[in-house]
């Protein structure tokens, strides 16, 4: 056979297997990534609405949105909601940061006058930044088994509180965690 055979092969093969990932419509499309990432937002901002309700209901917090502009490379700028909390003098904003991070699907910021946080969304079984790792080393040319991954690739993606570097930690929000996060931004 020669190269040019070869060459053929493969180019007719890619072809195939292009035309087939369009028809089976897995086209990535920036329009639905970012249908999706509003939708997890709503769902972040419920969470913290539902984490403040004893507060709102007796008005000592209050709670607004604004739009922020953003942009990323794969989709140029768009328009994102980001919350403000209202604690009596002191506001702590949420600020979503963007989707299509690495290992995660995107990252709100938590800003407020004695810190910052971070909260991520990121598959349910991933605890650790090492989980979304894998490195395998091959002796004497044999590939070794794939380890067990960490998480699931069919885990829902939730919202967690990202721990910092070099450790990585990612804990799952819940309405203490996000008011103890919300008491260290606010306080200090």
């Amino acid at each position: 056979m020669k190269m040019s055979d070869s060459f053929e092969e493969f180019v007719r093969k890619q072809t195939e297997q292009k035309k087939e990932m369009q028809n089976a419509n897995t086209q990535f499309s920036k329009e639905r990534e970012l249908e999706t990432w509003a939708q997890h937002l709503a769902e972040l901002y419920e969470i913290v609405e539902r984490a403040l309700r004893t507060y709102i209901e007796a008005g000592s917090i209050s709670t607004a949105y604004r739009t922020k502009r953003i942009m990323e490379e794969f989709s140029g700028p768009y328009d994102a909601k980001e919350m403000v909390i209202t604690i009596g003098l002191v506001n702590v904003v949420l600020e979503p940061i963007g989707t299509m991070l690495i290992g995660t699907k995107g990252r709100v910021d938590i800003k407020g006058p004695r810190g910052r946080a971070s909260l991520v969304l990121i598959r349910k079984g991933v605890h650790t930044a090492r989980d979304l790792i894998s490195i395998s080393i091959s002796v004497d040319g044999t590939p070794p088994p794939s380890p067990k991954p960490k998480f699931s690739e069919n885990d829902p993606w939730i919202w967690k509180i990202s721990g910092n570097p070099p450790e990585m930690r990612f804990d799952d929000l819940t309405d203490e965690r996000f008011l103890a996060l919300l008491l260290k931004v606010a306080n200090g």
